[in-house]
This record gives structure tokens, sequence and C-alpha cells, in this order.
């Protein structure tokens, strides 16, 4: 990426001479000012997570690459095996690091999540009131909402709604009021589901149409 970055520089010098430039600067000026300023309006308008930055990576590997085999030829057998020994390590760290680290923990929550949407898949259409999205929606097939706009907004009335919370889910879940007014007016059935995960044990609150007032009974009837 690094190398891309350093490439790109001496053809921006070309292109913007209005002179001198090939075909080739025009596209590796375009590779690069792109992967800039998509980190750029990511970092303004969304959360900063890695996955939204794929784009840039991947563009200014194609410069780093298209550079160092412009400038290899050049090099001495003795240099290019040397480069070549840092790439295997470096990906061997890399793989370590990636697999110890958030990847272990993704892995982890993974296991929790598909267990608990395994539950309610195959059931459309379908509602899933959740703090893990997008991934219950992935597991389970069914559309998603998280626990502010599942509060607030208005749940669709012939829809089935599940609202799924975890032993180990965080602090953003609600609590005991909050559910009593996300699930008014819906019947409600209760299902806990053991995971294997990270996250802990599953509880799967389904509302579905009855009676109104069925949610507001806090003894809710218990399944499984």
């Amino acid at each position: 990426m690094t190398a891309g970055l350093m490439a790109a520089f001496p053809a921006a010098r070309r292109v913007f001479r209005l002179g001198g430039a090939s075909p080739a600067d025009h596209v590796r000026v375009f590779l690069a000012v792109t992967a800039v300023a998509n980190v750029l309006l990511l970092g303004l308008i969304a959360d900063g997570e890695e996955r939204y930055v794929f784009l840039s990576v991947l563009l200014l590997l194609i410069l780093g690459a298209d550079a160092i085999a412009r400038y290899a030829s050049s090099w001495s057998a003795i240099v290019l095996a040397a480069f070549a020994a840092f790439a295997v390590l470096a990906a061997g760290v890399d793989y370590r690091v990636v697999m110890n680290g958030d990847f272990a923990v993704v892995t982890a929550e993974q296991t929790s999540l598909v267990t608990a949407a395994q539950e309610i898949s195959g059931r459309h259409p379908c509602l899933v009131v959740t703090g893990f999205q997008p991934e219950m929606g992935w597991y389970s097939g069914c559309a998603t909402t998280g626990f502010p706009q599942g509060e607030t907004g208005r749940l669709p009335p012939g829809e089935r709604v599940y609202v799924v919370l975890f032993q180990r889910g965080g602090t953003g879940q609600p609590h005991l009021a909050q559910l009593k007014k996300l699930t008014a007016g819906r019947h409600v059935t209760i299902k806990n589901v053991h995971t294997n995960g990270s996250l802990g044990d599953a509880r799967i609150i389904t509302l579905s149409s009855g009676p109104a007032g069925a949610g507001r009974d806090p003894a809710y009837r218990q399944a499984g």
C-alpha cells in the first residue's frame, strides 16, 4: 500500500504538468485518488470500521504491485530473494495476528449467532430485533433492526418478530422496562437456547399477533 502511494506521486506530477504523462500515469492517478477519497469520505459519513476500506486497500495494493513489477527488473537476484523472504515472513505473522486477534473474537461470537439464527430461520417474512446487525440477518434470512429503532419505531403488525438477547450481549441490550414497551400488544413466547459461543446462551422472544396487552404480562410463557 505504501509503495502504491509512493508510485502515484511521480505519475501525478507528470499528469498535472500537462505533458509527458502516459495513459498508464492517468490510470495510476485515478486509482490513487479513488483510494484516498474513499477513506476520507467514509471517515466523514460512516463508522470507522476496517471492512469499509477494502476498496482502498485493494486499489493501493494494485498500485504497489505495479510499481514493484516495474522497478524490480533493475534489482539483483539477491535483493529480489530478500524481498520474497520478507513477504513470506510478513504473511505468516499477519496470519497469526489475525487468527488470534479480532478474527478469533468474531469466530467465537459467530457460534452463538448461528445457533440462535437456526432457531428462527425458514419462517418468513420475519424481523429480528437485535444488537448484532447484519450478522443475524445473514444467518436467519430475516430483516433486522436494532433495539433503539425497534423500541421507537412501529413493528410490522402482520409479521413475526423475534427479539434476540444474549447472556453476554453487551450493554446495548434493553432492560426489562424497554422490553415491555417493545412487546406491548403482542402475544409473547420466550425460548432459551444454549450456545457454545462467547456470547453465551440466547433468549429468543417471539412476538406474534395476539390479543392486545399480551406482551404486558411479566409472566411470559416459556418455551424450550
